[in-house]
């Protein structure tokens, strides 16, 4: 694994209590909405992921509980490494703060 990419996991995993999860060499880190700001400004400023590449949401209704899911993926140029931040939402909770001042 590149080594600015184990740091930016490792740094993430104990500042904000992430799970990680590997599926065919890709990273995504679960986290809680509330920490997503903190945790993007991490990732641009600490570990240079200029870029947000994508911004999704799923709702896994019925299979999976909390059923909506927001995927960010990160890239940074500079190292050529990218990593997935992913927010479980509740039902009755679906609000995160925004990114839109980062990128």
């Amino acid at each position: 694994m590149n080594e600015q990419l184990l740091n930016a996991i490792q740094a993430l995993i104990k500042n904000f209590d992430c799970e990680e999860k590997v599926d065919r060499g890709e990273h995504t880190l679960f986290l809680e909405g509330k920490d997503i700001f903190d945790a993007s400004q991490t990732l641009r400023d600490e570990f240079g992921f200029n870029l947000l590449s994508s911004l999704t949401a799923t709702d896994y209704w019925p299979e999976e509980q909390p059923r909506m899911h927001l995927s960010y993926q990160f890239f940074s140029i500079e190292h050529n490494i990218h990593l997935r931040l992913r927010v479980p939402l509740a039902g009755d909770d679906l609000n995160v703060p925004t990114i839109e001042t980062l990128y």
